[in-house]
């Protein structure tokens, strides 16, 4: 990465409730701003300088127990999860390729591809390595 790029990342975090609760998550590193938040949904941005040669940011969903999954018939009717609905870095949208550069694992160590769908306790960890515009087109290649 250019060391004269400054870069801006922005996470938009959606929380699906269960009837008395809602998911709790941890963002690290703790340095985000925390654009916008409402009842369902989080938007938490981070700088990441042309200093930093890799920028590694973790969502560790912590408050799910086995009595928020609701099934009738099978289904799931009603559940505690979040979803990392979207990625942008410096404006450029790269939430299509989230599981080529982030790793889901549950706090029982099992690695799940899930397109930012977090429905476990666990981290789901992204590394950001190169400007945006090579990251998607990496990823658009690795695809």
């Amino acid at each position: 990465m250019n060391n004269t790029i400054n870069n801006t990342i922005r996470v938009y975090i959606k929380k699906q409730h269960s009837k008395n609760k809602v998911p709790t998550f941890l963002t690290t590193p703790e340095d985000c701003s925390i654009i916008n938040t409402t009842e369902y949904e989080e938007i938490r941005e981070w700088k990441w300088s042309g200093t930093e040669s890799t920028k590694i940011i973790s969502i560790n969903f912590n408050n799910k127990e086995s009595a928020d999954t609701k099934l009738i018939n099978g289904q799931v009717s009603e559940d505690l999860a979040i979803l990392i609905d979207r990625i942008e870095v410096s404006g450029i949208d790269i939430s299509d390729y989230k599981d080529k550069f982030g790793i889901y694992k549950t706090t029982n160590g099992k690695v799940l591809k899930t397109h930012g769908y977090m429905g476990f306790n666990g981290t789901y960890t992204f590394k950001f390595r190169y400007n945006p515009f090579y990251m998607k087109i990496m990823c658009f290649m690795l695809s």
